[in-house]
């Protein structure tokens, strides 16, 4: 199989990869919630991107959705932590959504 990074399609949109899942907790130290799930993607020009399973709903009814960023997969779970920590850190449990669960399998 050739390089992913190679693959181009018109008929689709960029091609990213799963390169790894995280769970952290439980506990999560002063949030309303027990546990998160992070998704570390990485792009065709080598960097990542964090993304939860649980937003925080904003004030127009809508999840605010956050990620994060690094060189690094560990980078990218650092940063999204601490995007999604300093998001949810003021709200309680009834103010959060989840993601599909196949979403983070």
């Amino acid at each position: 199989m050739k390089d992913w990074t190679l693959i181009n399609s018109d008929k689709f949109g960029p091609i990213s990869k799963i390169v790894a899942v995280f769970q952290v907790g439980p506990p999560l130290k002063d949030l309303a919630i027990p546990c998160i799930k992070i998704k570390i993607l990485e792009n065709k020009s080598g960097k990542f991107i964090g993304t939860p399973n649980i937003a925080v709903m904003g004030q127009d009814d809508h999840p605010q959705w956050i990620s994060g960023f690094g060189e690094t997969p560990e980078a990218a779970l650092i940063d999204t932590l601490e995007e999604f920590y300093n998001t949810a850190k003021k709200v309680s449990g009834e103010d959060f959504v989840y993601s599909k669960s196949d979403d983070f399998l």
